[in-house]
């Protein structure tokens, strides 16, 4: 009969107490375990404090070390570090490109960077770069002629080649032929070709927008590289050699670590 009992005590099921219902909005009930962890953890804490503030108190403050010759105290006892001309860096940027460096985030930095890049897309698409001023950023446009010998070229007329007059030679689009110039019944349609003073600044204006912003977007490629180059370092991940320093007009230039990949 005992052996029964025994059986029976044995095959019962482990249970442990829950939370109650009323204390349901304070989490899971801690178990003893979990107690325990919590509590080598802050005495592990403690221990780490107390070794260092037993160092603290055993340090003498006439000892040397090499950080000596790069810090200093100011105003009382403030400790301040001295940057060397070497680790100097902020005349290697401009105000604006430190400023959005300790500001925005390389996501955010990469995004307006994307943006930029499609409204350059978007400008060159609706102006197809034509009859644009000579100080844009327009590609200078060539035309080659085929002759048969030296005696060809120099007596070559080029506006009796494109049927033109010597007037809209320079013209690069909507060069009338003289058959249209001299039709009587096209003269509405000529003075449309007309170059209009306002439809000219628009141009310019548009052009010089896109100058701004292919300008603004090399901008944000720089201080993109920089701050992806800062994040790399934060990481522990040094470069082998440093080819070039970084400068307000490129990010440094270095060639990493060669690491195998398992």
């Amino acid at each position: 009969m005992s052996l029964n009992k025994a059986s029976k005590s044995q095959s019962k099921p482990y249970r442990e107490r829950h939370q109650p219902q009323d204390r349901n909005h304070l989490g899971l009930l801690e178990k003893k375990k979990d107690y325990k962890l919590r509590a080598d953890d802050y005495n592990n804490k403690k221990q780490v404090l107390k070794h260092l503030r037993k160092k603290a108190l055993n340090k003498n403050p006439d000892e040397f070390y090499f950080h000596m010759t790069n810090s200093k105290t100011v105003d009382g006892g403030i400790h301040r570090d001295l940057v060397s001309e070497k680790t100097k860096t902020e005349t290697a940027n401009t105000t604006d490109q430190i400023r959005l460096m300790q500001t925005q985030d390389y996501k955010y930095v990469s995004m307006r960077r994307v943006m930029e890049q499609r409204k350059i897309e978007k400008l060159k698409g609706a102006l197809h770069l034509l009859d644009a001023d000579t100080t844009s950023t327009r590609p200078v446009n060539t035309h080659t002629l085929f002759v048969e010998d030296e005696t060809e070229k120099r007596s070559l007329n080029l506006a009796k080649r494109f049927d033109t007059t010597q007037e809209m030679l320079g013209r690069t689009s909507n060069r009338p032929k003289l058959e249209l110039l001299k039709a009587p019944e096209q003269t509405s349609r000529l003075s449309g070709l007309e170059v209009d003073e306002s439809a000219l600044k628009k141009k310019n204006k548009a052009y010089k927008q896109l100058s701004q912003r292919i300008a603004r977007h090399k901008q944000l490629a720089i201080v993109e590289e920089k701050i992806k180059f800062r994040r790399e370092i934060a990481n522990k991940n040094k470069p082998a050699v440093i080819l070039k320093e970084e400068s307000a007009t490129n990010p440094a230039i270095v060639r990493w670590k060669v690491e195998r990949k398992r």
